[in-house]
């Protein structure tokens, strides 16, 4: 998975440690739609 954040994000979701993390959501959104699903810092696939 390649996400490309020369934006700077709308939303970045994190766990307690500091992870990349969200349970039934995007982790990170970008102004142009881009996505990126992750859970305690591990890519997903989008569903």
């Amino acid at each position: 998975m390649s996400l490309s954040m020369s934006q700077r994000p709308t939303v970045l979701r994190v766990n307690a440690y500091g992870q990349l993390h969200a349970e039934d959501e995007p982790t990170v959104l970008l102004p142009d739609g881009s996505q990126m699903w992750t859970r305690d810092g591990k890519a997903l696939p989008p569903p």
